[in-house]
């Protein structure tokens, strides 16, 4: 599972490997924070719609699917 999935899905289970592979792959520090960032916002505001029940439209979130 790559990083962004994997932090999506089970953060908890993130480790130091999950960052030194984004490293890996070029990535400075900042990058790494701000994939961090970005997903952790997607996953906070897709909570709330979900939470108040609103509707999505499939195309509106094919691009997002994990």
């Amino acid at each position: 599972m790559d990083y962004a999935g994997k932090f999506t899905r089970t953060p908890q289970g993130t480790e130091e490997s999950d960052v030194a592979a984004l490293r890996d792959a070029g990535l400075a520090d900042e990058d790494v924070l701000l994939v961090n960032l970005i997903v952790a916002d997607f996953s906070f505001v897709n909570r709330i719609a979900l939470g108040l029940g609103m509707a999505h439209d499939e195309a509106e979130v094919e691009g997002y699917k994990v």
